[in-house]
């Protein structure tokens, strides 16, 4: 499956995986599974989207305009979520996965307000969580 969603750390973060070819209709699914179980999601201090894994992406603009609308409702349910993306790609990644994932990371950076950073690999993202979550919620 491209897409696998699981929380951790006794459900203070979300993490989605993605591999292979991710489909705008799954990562939209994921999305919405993790911001609609509001009492859940309201507990959530931090969202990881780990792309490194992604050989293509198949997203149409329609799929940005939902994700923003998905991203605005969600802030008003959980607004001080902070969200790192995992996206770092071999040089064997087509140019066009480079510009989607730069599309997606700029919905996310600027539409939705929430904190949020790029990272090569997911345990500088993980450090990056740790550290901040730290400054802001303890």
């Amino acid at each position: 499956m491209p897409i696998e969603t699981s929380t951790s750390e006794n459900g203070l973060g979300s993490i989605i995986d993605c591999s292979d070819v991710v489909v705008g209709d799954e990562l939209i699914d994921a999305l919405s599974q993790n911001f609609n179980r509001q009492a859940e999601f309201r507990r959530h201090r931090y969202l990881i989207l780990d792309f490194s894994a992604v050989t293509r992406m198949n997203l149409k603009e329609e799929t940005t305009d939902t994700i923003v609308n998905l991203c605005a409702a969600a802030v008003r349910t959980n607004p001080d979520l902070l969200v790192a993306v995992v996206a770092y790609f071999s040089m064997a990644v087509s140019i066009d996965v480079i510009n989607r994932m730069k599309g997606l990371y700029e919905l996310f950076q600027h539409r939705s307000d929430w904190e949020s950073l790029v990272f090569r690999t997911r345990p500088e993202a993980v450090r990056w969580i740790r550290k901040r979550s730290a400054e802001k919620f303890s």
